[in-house]
């Protein structure tokens, strides 16, 4: 996996170009050229993924310090996928 240089909204902004590039009809020639705009979503999606993973684990780290100086976080429900939604 390549390093982090990007925010993780700069990936899913390109990914959304990438995806409304395929949806249009007249945007793309050939099958080749929608295989390479997928490899490439792809290839931003689990760069996206690794960022959020890296923010998490810092993010833990800053609620550990906040939890340790007596403050309580309030838990609120998941996030969960629509059936019929993708």
């Amino acid at each position: 996996m390549s390093k982090i240089k990007e925010n993780i909204c700069s990936y899913h902004g390109d990914i959304i170009l990438l995806a409304k590039k395929i949806q249009k009809t007249n945007g793309i020639n050939s099958t080749n050229e929608i295989n390479e705009c997928v490899k490439e979503i792809i290839k931003l999606a689990k760069l996206a993924k690794t960022a959020g993973i890296h923010m998490e684990n810092r993010l833990q780290i800053y609620r550990n310090g906040m939890e340790n100086m007596g403050f309580v976080r309030k838990k609120r429900k998941k996030y969960t996928i629509k059936e019929g939604k993708i």
